[in-house]
């Protein structure tokens, strides 16, 4: 029903106005923008130097509102297991407390290898038992201190779902998506659905003044997380 309704509501799209401007980000939106942000926590980028993150352990490094957690412990959740594919006991790892950077993902062979004196965090993961174990996420939990509701954003855009992700800089973090399934935000109101619309920032940015824009989580992949207020991000018509 909601996939219907998300339908019926985004026909006779209208023109937005090119701008920068506040941006809600649903849940399967943020899953998308935050694969780059995601892959620069994994020691495997880290110990090959293409991690935006590689230096900047113990440093303040998004919303101090803002902490995440990978987890394979949650009961229920998609990626929950008592082992990781290295027979590892799952754990909860905390990799960002209080938007400070406190740790990476590591499977055995690349926490032996690490330069600081570092523990598998349980993340090993193969495809089949023929295959090399890799470091992988497991359940991504975010937890926010800070929400902005809808009611309390006079403009900006809600997006479902972006298309163009995979094309961001691993390295920088910039990227430019298409917004699918976009509506003005005017006065704390969802308004108009949008006709076709651009957006584009730095993902290591945005995190620096991310909020929850909802009390609701879901899981999208390996993510939980709540929709999610994005400030001073570009909108292109």
């Amino acid at each position: 029903q909601e996939s219907t309704d998300l339908a019926k509501n985004s026909r006779n799209g209208q023109p937005t106005e090119t701008r920068t401007t506040n941006v809600v980000l649903d849940y399967f939106a943020i899953s998308s923008l935050l694969s780059t942000f995601l892959s620069a926590l994994n020691s495997e980028n880290t110990q090959r130097r293409r991690s935006y993150f590689q230096d900047k352990l113990n440093e303040v490094v998004t919303n101090e509102s803002f902490s995440l957690y990978d987890d394979g412990t949650i009961p229920g959740a998609r990626v929950s297991s008592k082992f990781d594919d290295e027979g590892t006991p799952s754990q909860k790892t905390e990799l960002i407390k209080d938007g400070v950077l406190k740790n990476f993902i590591y499977d055995t062979y690349h926490a032996n290898k690490d330069e600081r004196d570092v523990k598998t965090t349980a993340n090993a993961s193969r495809s089949g038992y023929s295959s090399v174990p890799s470091v992988g996420f497991s359940n991504i939990n975010t937890e926010f201190k800070e929400f902005t509701p809808i009611s309390d954003i006079t403009d900006g855009i809600t997006v479902h779902s972006v298309m163009g992700a995979h094309t961001a800089n691993p390295i920088t973090g910039d990227f430019s998506v298409e917004a699918r399934n976009a509506f003005e935000i005017k006065n704390g109101e969802i308004t108009n659905p949008i006709k076709k619309a651009m957006i584009s920032g730095n993902i290591f940015e945005i995190m620096g003044n991310i909020t929850a824009a909802s009390k609701e989580i879901r899981q999208v992949g390996s993510l939980i997380t709540p929709k999610v207020l994005a400030k001073n991000l570009r909108v292109i018509a």
